[in-house]
């Protein structure tokens, strides 16, 4: 956690640079490529998010999602909710926040920008007893990536800054875009299961789930 957290926002600012000057040439051709607003949206998105994920909310995220995102997402609730399970992000605080990518077509109407946050909360997966299987108030950082759709963005990625990029399996990924299936590099201990055969060692908090 502290090697992911090192020296982040320096190696950032550079890309944030190159950002800024995408968007204000594409702010000279249409007012919706205007800095301050697209991150105000995406931070209300973001705090959004944490809620509806809390309370399984699939439907509501609909409406800040692009369709291929929200079918992810909601897959993930489905998964969340089969395992009688819920987790809960309390007490949400942006730290920081950061446009650090942006692309626009020649003309402005189409394109996408990627928002770093640096964010804390009382993060706790609880079963269905109420009983907390595992609970974290570390920080996180996390990259969102939102794409033009009209007169508004919508939430198309999110990606975790703990993740290791040597870890991806080739091989999966492409097996899950062939099948209809969505790929997820880390996706953390949420469904890592309590008994069984092959993960009834495994520990919240420590074990990964990469690859699925």
């Amino acid at each position: 956690w502290g090697a992911a957290f090192f020296g982040v926002w320096d190696r950032l600012k550079k890309r944030s640079q190159a950002a800024r000057k995408v968007i204000a040439a594409a702010g000279a051709r249409d007012p919706i490529w205007n800095e301050p607003s697209m991150l105000a949206h995406a931070q209300q998105t973001f705090l959004q998010s944490q809620y509806d994920w809390s309370t399984l909310n699939a439907m509501h995220t609909l409406s800040y999602t692009t369709p291929a995102f929200a079918r992810h997402s909601t897959l993930l609730l489905a998964v969340l909710n089969e395992l009688e399970r819920k987790n809960i992000m309390a007490n949400v605080q942006i730290q920081h926040s950061m446009i650090v990518d942006a692309y626009s077509t020649p003309d402005a109407a189409q394109g996408s920008f990627t928002v770093a946050f640096e964010a804390s909360a009382l993060d706790q997966l609880v079963d269905k007893d109420g009983n907390v299987l595992f609970s974290d108030t570390k920080p996180f950082i996390e990259y969102w990536q939102l794409i033009r759709s009209g007169s508004t963005w919508l939430v198309d990625s999110i990606t975790q800054q703990t993740q290791q990029l040597t870890a991806a399996n080739a091989s999966i990924k492409q097996f899950a875009a062939a099948n209809n299936m969505f790929y997820s590099l880390d996706m953390g201990w949420l469904f890592l299961p309590t008994k069984g055969a092959l993960m009834a060692r495994g520990k919240m908090g420590v074990s990964d789930i990469n690859n699925h």
